[in-house]
C-alpha cells in the first residue's frame, strides 16, 4: 500500500537508491546420514549448565541423553579420579556437527545437565578459556552399563563462550562456514537474523566490554576469574564402542545469480618451469601475478612474492549473471619480463543447482596445477544490486527507486545509509518528523555514493594495475 507524504526521488532511473530484498530459493536440505566414531574415540564438550558433580563414569546417549529408558542415570563406573595440575589459556570456534555436540551445546543455555537436540536446531560456538586442573577418570571393574560414551575427563578453570543458533532453514552449511572466521562474531551473526548468547563460566560478570572479546589477550585484559575457584568447563567423553551418531543436516545455500563478495582465489603452480627450469635465478620459488576475468572482463589482479602456493582474499563484490564464465591468468612476476605460468578456466550456469559453500574448481593448463574460486553471499544471500524499492525515513517520508547495492555500500566496515539513517531518525530529533534539510542532506549521500558505485570497478582495477606494476620502472612516466 502506497505510504501518504513526501516522495524523494533520489536520482534518475540509472541512477535510484531505494533498498529491495529478493526472495531466495528455499534451501535444500541433504540427506541425514551418521557419523562413526570409533572405539574409544574421544569428544570434548562444553560443561553443561547444572552439570552433576558426580559426571566422571556417567554414560551418554547418541543423543547426549543421560537415563536410561526408566529415566535411572547411566552410571558405567564409580566417580573417582586422579586429578592433574595445569595452566593454559586457550580459545576455538566449534561447529556442532552430529547429535551429540548439538545437545552438549544447547546444554550451555538450559538449566539441567541435559538437553533434548532437536534436529532443527543449528549451534556454533566461539570459546575463550583457562584450564587449571584436569581430573580423570580411575576405571575399576567392568563397566556397569551398555552406554556408548562415558565421561572419562573434567577440565576446570573458567570459560567464556558465545553460542550462535538458528534453525536450519536460516543457518545454512555456507553461513556456518563465514562465521567461523569472522571476527566480528556478535555482529555479523545478528545482522543474519540468528541468536547470539554469551555464556560466562567460573568468571566475575564484567559491567560490559565483553562484546569486544574475541581473542585470548583481550579475555585476559577484561575477565577475571570467580573469587569461588574454578570449576567445570569441559567434559571428555570416550566411546565404548564404535558408534553411529547422527550428523547435523546442514541446509546448502543456493548459487544464483546476483551480487556476491569475491572471497577467495587459490592457486598452486608447478615448481619448476616445463623446461625444468627454476622460475627465478638460484632455485628461487615464483612470483605468482593472478589475473581474474569474468566474463571476458578483467575484475581482479592478484599478486604475492616467492609462493608455489597462493591464496588471495580479495573481498570485493561482484554481480553475477546466469550465466558466469571465469578465467585465471597466471604469470611469474619478474623485475624485466613476467613468465607465462598457465590458465584455468570455468563456465557455470548459476541455477541454484550449486552449493554456495563449496570452491569452484577451475579446468588448468600449463604449469598452473591447481585453481578454485570461491565466492559468498553479500549482507547474508545472493541479491540482485539493480532492485528498487522503498526506504521509510518515518511513517510519512520515504525514498524510492533506487539501487539496492547502495544500501550495502560501506567505509571503515560501517554501512553509509544505514548509519545516516540512524542518526536521522525521529527518536534523535525531539520527537518530531525530519526536516527538509535532514532529508536534502540523506538524498546529497545518497547521489553521491551512487556516482562513486558506478565508477568503482574501473577505480579499483586502476588501483591494482598500479599497484601490480609499481616495480615497473618502464610504467612511470
Amino acid at each position: 500500500m502506497r505510504r501518504k507524504g513526501i516522495r524523494i526521488a533520489a536520482l534518475a532511473s540509472t541512477l535510484c537508491i531505494a533498498p529491495s530484498w529478493v526472495a531466495a530459493a528455499t534451501p535444500k536440505v541433504a540427506t541425514p546420514d551418521f557419523a562413526e566414531i570409533p572405539r574409544n574415540g574421544r569428544i570434548l564438550v562444553p560443561a553443561a549448565m547444572g552439570m552433576p558433580p558426580d559426571i566422571l563414569g556417567r554414560g551418554a546417549s547418541e543423543s547426549f541423553g543421560d537415563a536410561d529408558a526408566k529415566g535411572r542415570a547411566l552410571r558405567v563406573w564409580p566417580a573417582r579420579a586422579t586429578s592433574t595440575p595445569d595452566d593454559r589459556t586457550s580459545q576455538e570456534v566449534a561447529l556442532a556437527e552430529n547429535s551429540f555436540e548439538l545437545g552438549a551445546n544447547l546444554g550451555l543455555v538450559s538449566v539441567g545437565a541435559r538437553v533434548s537436540a532437536d534436529e532443527r536446531r543449528r549451534v556454533l560456538r566461539t570459546s575463550v578459556y583457562h584450564v587449571s586442573r584436569v581430573d580423570t577418570l580411575v576405571r575399576e571393574g567392568p563397566a556397569a552399563t551398555d552406554a556408548p560414551f562415558v565421561a572419562v575427563r573434567v577440565l576446570y578453570g573458567w570459560a567464556f563462550h558465545r553460542l550462535v543458533e538458528g534453525d536450519q532453514r536460516t543457518f545454512t552449511a555456507s553461513m556456518a562456514a563465514r562465521l567461523q572466521k569472522e571476527v566480528g562474531l556478535q555482529a555479523q551473526a545478528s545482522r543474519s537474523g540468528l541468536s547470539v548468547k554469551q555464556v560466562m563460566i567460573g568468571l566475575d560478570t564484567p559491567a560490559s566490554g565483553t562484546e569486544f572479546i574475541t581473542s585470548v589477550e583481550q579475555a585476559l585484559r577484561s575477565l577475571r576469574p570467580a573469587s569461588s575457584g574454578p570449576v567445570p568447563i569441559f567434559v571428555e567423553y570416550e566411546a565404548l564402542r564404535a558408534t553411529r551418531v547422527p550428523r547435523i543436516r546442514w541446509a546448502r545455500e543456493p548459487f544464483v545469480p546476483g551480487d556476491w563478495t569475491l572471497a577467495e582465489v587459490q592457486v598452486t603452480i608447478a615448481e619448476s618451469k616445463k623446461n625444468g627450469d627454476s622460475w627465478d635465478a638460484g632455485g628461487g620459488l615464483p612470483d605468482p601475478l593472478v589475473q581474474l576475468e569474468i566474463g571476458g572482463r578483467r575484475v581482479e589482479t592478484m599478486r604475492k612474492s616467492d609462493a608455489c602456493e597462493a591464496t588471495f582474499k580479495p573481498g570485493r563484490r561482484i554481480t553475477l549473471g546466469e550465466v558466469l564464465q571465469l578465467r585465471l591468468i597466471v604469470y611469474d612476476k619478474d623485475v624485466m619480463f613476467d613468465d607465462y605460468v598457465g590458465e584455468a578456466e570455468a563456465h557455470l550456469m548459476l541455477d541454484g543447482g550449486m552449493d554456495a559453500a563449496e570452491p569452484i574448481v577451475l579446468r588448468t593448463s600449463g604449469a598452473l596445477r591447481q585453481a578454485t574460486i570461491r565466492f559468498e553471499p553479500v549482507g547474508g544471500r545472493g541479491q540482485s544490486s539493480t532492485d528498487a524499492g522503498q526506504s521509510c525515513l518515518n511513517e510519512t517520508t520515504y525514498l524510492c527507486h533506487a539501487l539496492a547495492a547502495l544500501w550495502h555500500f560501506e567505509l571503515g566496515g560501517y554501512p553509509v545509509l544505514k548509519k545516516g539513517l540512524g542518526y536521522h531518525q525521529a527518536a534523535r530529533l525531539g520527537g518530531g518528523p525530519p526536516m527538509s534539510g535532514d532529508v536534502g542532506h540523506f538524498r546529497s549521500i545518497a547521489h553521491r555514493l551512487a556516482a562513486v558505485d558506478v565508477r568503482r570497478s574501473g577505480l579499483q582495477e586502476a588501483q591494482q594495475g598500479a599497484t601490480a606494476d609499481a616495480s615497473t620502472a618502464s610504467r612511470w612516466p
